[in-house]
């Protein structure tokens, strides 16, 4: 039997943007509201050596125009989960993380972490 290229594929990943709103402005009568942000990817066949699970900004994300301001007033949590099959011993993984409002970075930008080389091999 031909073994696997990568030892991790993923099988679902989920960020779900959760935060506190009021009824009405001003009343103490207050709710949670979870969303579930759409990501660049949500499975992948094969995992690479390193990877970061991304929601783009844009006109269509509920978090457009949302200011670090209104993040802290609303209490807001990201929720991040991800599912994973390791191919060697054909079990599932997962991994289950929470951020804060204050964790949120404006103003700043991924860059890949991953560069081909010119040997074809992969540098992270």
């Amino acid at each position: 039997m031909k073994k696997p290229p990568f030892p991790i594929s993923i099988q679902a990943g989920k960020i779900e943007f959760v935060r506190t709103n009021s009824v009405k402005p001003g009343l103490r009568d207050l709710y949670r509201s979870i969303l579930a942000l759409k990501l660049e990817f949500d499975r992948l066949i094969i995992f690479p050596s390193a990877i970061t699970i991304r929601h783009v900004i844009d006109e269509t994300s509920p978090l457009h125009d949302v200011t670090p301001a209104q993040l802290e007033a609303s209490n807001t949590r990201f929720m991040t989960s991800i599912v994973c099959i390791d191919t060697v011993i054909q079990a599932p993984v997962q991994s289950q993380t929470g951020y804060l409002w204050s964790d949120v970075r404006f103003g700043h930008r991924f860059v890949e972490i991953c560069t081909d080389q010119p040997d074809g091999r992969l540098m992270v």
